[in-house]
């Protein structure tokens, strides 16, 4: 027994067309509404073949250099020459997405002997001072332009790099396309069968070219912040601050810093000041280790001195460290607290990489009466190279005396120099050589005692072992 078919038992697809449908897809896009959109397209009776120039990353994307973009236009040349011969003779039409779009039209203008009946763009990246009108003998009718009004990648992808646009947010609104916009539809709206088979079916079908349905009307605008994005375009945002900051670079380089200012004249008076520096625990430390605790100097200050008003109530030393590792610092006379110093180092010619502040609270000692401070400080991995073996004092207060010692119980000392000079200036130029500097009979320690130093100079003891 033979059942007859009929048509409401089978869905009778419709008779072969003489028209191929080329698709294209978009970027970070693996594609597959190709093979949702080839169904009601086959259906129609075309001929359907994809396109795919592979995953195009956010970072090739949007680079503003031509070899990843070059690319795929020529990995998508190659296919589409490849479906025409698998098709000869077919008429031929394009529906292209995203950076798809991008690559059509990059064709469309240099492949002169590419010629197609309909060119369907959505979500389209193209400038929409695009010259198709120097390229509109390559397709028949005007291009279709399918406009998601809530899109906004089209719009920010020409905000923050070159050679694309914002036709896929607001249209080309120009001779030669065909603008359809479709309210609060996004980047993908159009990638689905029920949309080709409502729409871009009719489209390929309508012997008309011109005689295309609209989109919706009126359309909206898009949302605010893309407008935004659209009018202060990103990338030159960014181009302004890249050159303001490598102008600022520059300027640093070229302009020398100003002068430090002149320290306060009044708050402490310092009777005397010692610094006994101890490198019995130095040694040399290898450039792969300068991160780590490994050679071991101690600095031991002591201070008598007096402040002069109440309403100072912390004595602040700065310490300028030329080491990786952080020091540690401990007073046995009085609280304590260490910041990270904001300030540019007075002396410039140093390389200091970090500097910090040891704020000693004297709040509690009575103005006018002298009394003692003391603090030590440990550095690790310092003293690595001849141009750094000194110490020094810089005289911050009216200070009586000061004394410098540098002690090693493991090393003996060779020649030494000293060297007094304002903070501002370098020690070159500056160099001392007075009676009241010595080297033990052992060779283990340089003692240098200067009376009535002058304020804000520098006092300088180098070494050689």
């Amino acid at each position: 027994m033979v059942i007859p078919v009929t048509e409401d038992a089978v869905e009778i697809a419709a008779p072969p067309k003489n028209h191929l449908v080329i698709l294209v897809h978009g970027m970070r896009d693996i594609a597959r509404w190709k093979s949702e959109v080839a169904v009601p397209l086959r259906k129609a009776g075309f001929a359907v073949e994809p396109t795919n120039y592979g995953r195009m990353n956010l970072i090739e994307f949007l680079l503003p250099i031509s070899y990843f973009r070059q690319k795929a236009i020529d990995d998508v040349w190659i296919q589409i020459q490849h479906a025409l011969r698998l098709h000869p003779g077919k008429r031929v039409s394009i529906i292209a997405h995203s950076f798809g779009t991008y690559i059509v039209a990059s064709l469309l203008r240099r492949q002169f002997n590419l010629q197609l009946c309909r060119v369907i763009f959505c979500g389209s990246v193209v400038q929409s001072k695009f010259p198709f009108e120097q390229i509109d003998d390559r397709y028949e009718g005007s291009i279709v332009n399918e406009v998601g009004t809530a899109d906004p990648w089209p719009a920010l992808a020409e905000s923050v790099t070159t050679g694309y646009g914002s036709a896929g947010t607001y249209g080309f609104e120009r001779p030669g396309v065909r603008d359809r916009y479709y309210n609060g539809a996004g980047h993908g709206y159009f990638l689905n069968a029920k949309f080709c088979e409502d729409r871009w079916v009719k489209v390929l079908e309508r012997k008309d070219k011109e005689n295309v349905e609209d989109g919706d009307v009126p359309a909206e605008i898009p949302p605010l912040w893309v407008r935004l994005i659209s009018i202060f375009k990103i990338k030159y945002i960014l181009a302004a601050a890249m050159a303001l900051a490598l102008a600022m670079f520059v300027m640093r380089l070229i302009i020398p810093p100003p002068p430090p200012p002149p320290l306060p004249q009044v708050g402490f008076e310092i009777f005397n000041h010692d610094r006994v520096v101890d490198l019995s625990d130095w040694k040399p430390v290898p450039e792969e280790a300068l991160s780590v605790p490994t050679s071991k100097t101690v600095w031991h200050d002591r201070y008598k001195l007096k402040r002069l008003r109440d309403d100072i109530r912390t004595f602040v030393m700065r310490r300028a460290v030329t080491g990786e590792v952080k020091p540690e610092f401990a007073s046995s006379t009085h609280r304590y607290t260490v910041r990270d110093a904001s300030e540019r180092p007075l002396i410039q010619w140093r390389p200091i990489p970090r500097l910090y502040d040891v704020l000693i609270d004297v709040s509690n000692e009575p103005v006018g009466e002298w009394f003692d401070v003391r603090v030590d400080s440990v550095y690790w991995n310092v003293f690595l190279t001849p141009e750094t073996w000194w110490i020094g004092i810089p005289v911050q207060f009216p200070t009586q005396s000061i004394r410098l010692e540098v002690r090693s119980s493991s090393k003996t000392f060779g020649s030494f120099q000293r060297a007094a000079y304002p903070r501002s200036e370098t020690p070159e130029n500056h160099l001392v050589n007075e009676p009241t500097a010595e080297k033990s009979a052992d060779g283990h320690s340089i003692v240098w005692n200067i009376a009535k130093p002058s304020q804000n100079w520098i006092y300088r003891l180098a070494w050689e072992w």
